[in-house]
């Protein structure tokens, strides 16, 4: 019975082993299907565009500020021609004059060295000069009167073409008395000097002329003043002169009186400036 048993499995060993598949090399690789393309990346989203810095607006440039009211500039230069009328109550000046009047020419010019807004303060030189003359009881006397002075001036511009002023002026005065003596070889001259001072204020209204203060250029003014001036007083006292070879006459002196040429006075003239 074994021996069949054996026998049985003998015979079909090879019959199973045939029945069996051969094996594929171990050496040669197994087949595969590719690897899937990977996914399409999508593509980067172009960069939004970056706006430009911001440019600050350019500024502005600067206007020309508006000209304040009223001239921007004066007429630095000025120079002026008039009448000077004062009245003296001096009782030695009726000696030379029938009344209280002494009428003199006046000059004057001025550098305006200060301004601001509307204000100029000018300083100068004027001159004043004039002369009375009296024939009583037939003797010719004859009185004139020199100021030199040194005017200061504000003045306040109310428009282009008015300003108002006030001014103090001080200076040299002299006086040059003569009196013409028929009894005398000569005529008695006596020529003292003394000081004179001005406080005063008037205005100028312009004739001619631009407005247009900018620019410079020549202007015409009027310009009337009223104030009081005094010059101090000196003792006159004329003596003939006569030559130093004339021994005839006398040297002896002729005593008049002191003389002050103080009171109101009232100034009128015509101005240039530029």
């Amino acid at each position: 019975m074994r021996f069949f048993v054996f026998a049985f499995l003998v015979s079909s060993l090879p019959i199973s082993a045939l029945a069996q598949e051969p094996e594929e090399p171990a050496g040669e690789p197994a087949t595969s299907l590719p690897p899937p393309a990977p996914a399409p990346v999508p593509a980067p989203a172009p960069p939004s565009p970056v706006p430009p810095p911001a440019v600050a607006p350019a500024a502005e440039e600067a206007s020309v500020p508006a000209r304040p009211p009223g001239p921007p500039r004066y007429d630095y230069v000025r120079v002026g021609l008039g009448v000077r009328v004062g009245d003296v109550g001096d009782a030695a000046f009726d000696t030379f004059a029938t009344d209280d009047v002494l009428t003199q020419a006046s000059l004057d010019a001025s550098y305006a060295f200060y301004t601001r807004g509307k204000l100029a303060v000018a300083a100068g030189l004027a001159w004043d000069v004039g002369s009375r003359t009296s024939g009583a009881r037939g003797i010719d006397t004859r009185l004139t009167v020199h100021r030199l002075m040194v005017p200061v001036e504000a003045r306040w511009y109310f428009a282009p073409w008015f300003n108002a002023f006030a001014k103090v002026a001080a200076g040299p005065a002299a006086y040059y008395a003569r009196i013409a003596d028929p009894s005398s070889q000569g005529p008695l001259e006596h020529a003292p000097w003394s000081f004179a001072a001005d406080l005063s204020a008037g205005a100028s209204f312009r004739l001619a002329g631009t407005s247009d203060h900018a620019q410079r250029h020549a202007r015409l003014w009027v310009t009337h003043e009223i104030g009081y001036g005094v010059t101090a007083g000196r003792d006159l006292r004329p003596r003939p002169s006569r030559s130093e070879e004339d021994i005839l006459g006398s040297d002896e002196r002729t005593r008049l009186g002191s003389l002050a040429v103080n009171g109101m006075f009232w100034r009128t003239g015509l101005a240039v400036s530029f």
